[in-house]
C-alpha cells in the first residue's frame, strides 16, 4: 500500500512535455515571474507559502516605496491588460501606485486574500509603448506590497465588465437578482446568466434536491463566474440529491454526477465549499475553466473530477478531503481526478488533497500532459468510514497515460 505523504514541489509533469496552445484569433498573453530577471524585488524571493508559480515569489519589505518591477515586451503601443497574481495574508488592504515607464498611471489596492497561501489575481489596464516597458508596483503605506507571484500581460482590448447576479439562501427566484433583491437558487442564476456574468453567492448553505447544471458556455474573454460574495462562506450541500450515497455496486448516471455538473466551457468557480454531493464537481468534455480556492469535502465520490476531452483547465489552491465512495468500496473517490480522457494545457497549482478513500490525485488513463505545481497529498487510502470490503488504493499522485482505445 502506498500511504506516504507526497509533495509535488516545483513542478510535476504527468505524461509528456507541456505545449501551451496558441491561436492567431486570440490576444497573446505572456507571463512574467517575479523571481526571474530582469524583474526586481525590493525584498526577498521566497518559497515558503504554497500555491505560487515558478520557483518563488516577491516578498517585499514592509515599507513605503519597497517596490517590485517587471519588464515586459509588447509588439504595438496601446493598452494592455495586466493580471497581477498576489497573496495578502494580513487583515488590511495594501495600496500601491502603478508606474509605467517612470510615470504613475493609476492607483490600486491589493485586498486581503485570507491567507498567504490564498493567491488571487487583480486585473489592471495600463498604457504601454512598443517594445520593452517597465511596470512598477510602488507601495504607498508602511505595510509594503502583498506577496507578488507574477504578472500576465495580454495585448488587445480588456474584457468588458459583465452583469452581476446575486443569490442568497433567503432570496426569491422571482427577484431581479440584485444585491438588495437576490435570487434564491444557484440554478436560477445560471439559467439567467449570459457570457461575462458574475454570480455572487451570499453566505449560507444552498441545498438543492437536484444538481447544479452548467451546460451553457462563456467565452475566453467573457467567462461566467460563480463565486462567494466578499469573502462570505457559501456552501453548496448535495445531501438532498440522488445517489448520496448510491448503493453498493450502483451506478450514477453521468448527468447526475456532481453537486455541480459542468459540460459548458469558460466557467470560473471561486471561493465555494461543495459538500455531500454525488461527486463534488464533475466535469465532462469541458475546457477553459478555472477552479480557484474551492473546498470539496465529504462527497460520495471524488471531490473534483474532470473527464473526457477536457483541456486548458486551471485548478488553483484546491482543498479536497474526506471524499469517499461506498458504492465502489472506496476504490474511486479521489481528492482530485483528471482522468479517462485527453486534452492539453491542464494545470494544478497549490492543491491540498488528504484523507480521501482512494487517491489524492488520479490521472488514470488521461493521455495528455498535466502540469502539477506546489501541491500536496497525504493520508489517502485509509478506511475512515467503516466501508466493507475496502479497496482504496492510497496513492498520493497516480500518474496517467494508457490505452487510447480503452
Amino acid at each position: 500500500m502506498r500511504r506516504n505523504a507526497f509533495i509535488a514541489g516545483a513542478s510535476l509533469l504527468v505524461g509528456a512535455v507541456v505545449v501551451w496552445p496558441t491561436s492567431a484569433a486570440e490576444a497573446a498573453t505572456i507571463r512574467y515571474e517575479a523571481e526571474v530577471a530582469p524583474a526586481t524585488c525590493d525584498g526577498t524571493i521566497d518559497s515558503n507559502h504554497a500555491g505560487f508559480s515558478g520557483s518563488g515569489f516577491c516578498n517585499g519589505r514592509n515599507a513605503t516605496g519597497a517596490a517590485a518591477q517587471f519588464t515586459v515586451n509588447v509588439p504595438v503601443a496601446g493598452t494592455v491588460t495586466v493580471g497581477v497574481r498576489f497573496a495578502n495574508g494580513t487583515t488590511s488592504a495594501r495600496p500601491a501606485t502603478v508606474i509605467v515607464n517612470g510615470s504613475t498611471v493609476q492607483s490600486t489596492s491589493f485586498e486581503v486574500t485570507g491567507a498567504w497561501t490564498s493567491w488571487t489575481t487583480k486585473t489592471l489596464t495600463v498604457p504601454v509603448g512598443t517594445g520593452n516597458n517597465t511596470i512598477r508596483f510602488n507601495p504607498t503605506s508602511s505595510g509594503g506590497l502583498p506577496n507578488l507571484d507574477y504578472i500576465e500581460v495580454t495585448d488587445g482590448p480588456p474584457p468588458q465588465q459583465g452583469p452581476e447576479l446575486y443569490v442568497a439562501p433567503n432570496g426569491d427566484d422571482a427577484n431581479p437578482g440584485s444585491l438588495s433583491q437576490p435570487l434564491r437558487t444557484v440554478q436560477r442564476a445560471v439559467d439567467l446568466a449570459p457570457a461575462g456574468t458574475t454570480i455572487l453567492l451570499r453566505g449560507g448553505t444552498y441545498a438543492p434536491s437536484t444538481n447544479i447544471q452548467l451546460l451553457k458556455s462563456g467565452t475566453a474573454s467573457q467567462p461566467i463566474t460563480i463565486r462567494n460574495y466578499n469573502g462570505e462562506r457559501a456552501i453548496i450541500d448535495g445531501e438532498n440529491m440522488p445517489h448520496t450515497p448510491a448503493p453498493v455496486d450502483g451506478s450514477i448516471p453521468r448527468p447526475e454526477r456532481g453537486a455541480v455538473h459542468i459540460e459548458g466551457e469558460h466557467w470560473r468557480l471561486i471561493g465555494l465549499e461543495i459538500i455531500n454531493g454525488p461527486y463534488g464537481v464533475f466535469g465532462l468534455d469541458t475546457s477553459g475553466n478555472v477552479f480557484e480556492r474551492l473546498v470539496t469535502r465529504d462527497n460520495y465520490e471524488s471531490g473534483l473530477h474532470l473527464q473526457g476531452a477536457s483541456s486548458n483547465n486551471q485548478v488553483i489552491n484546491l482543498d479536497s478531503f474526506g471524499n469517499r465512495d461506498p458504492r465502489n468500496n472506496g476504490e474511486s473517490a479521489d481528492g482530485l481526478a483528471i482522468k479517462e480522457g485527453s486534452g492539453g494545457g491542464n494545470v494544478v497549482r497549490g492543491a491540498r488533497l488528504w484523507n480521501n478513500s482512494d487517491d489524492g490525485f488520479d490521472a488514470w488513463e488521461f493521455l495528455s500532459p498535466i502540469l502539477i505545481e506546489n501541491s500536496l497529498a497525504w493520508g489517502n487510502g485509509f478506511n475512515r468510514w467503516g466501508i466493507p470490503n475496502y479497496s482504496g488504493d492510497g496513492n498520493g499522485f497516480k500518474l496517467g497515460g494508457g490505452d487510447e482505445d480503452l
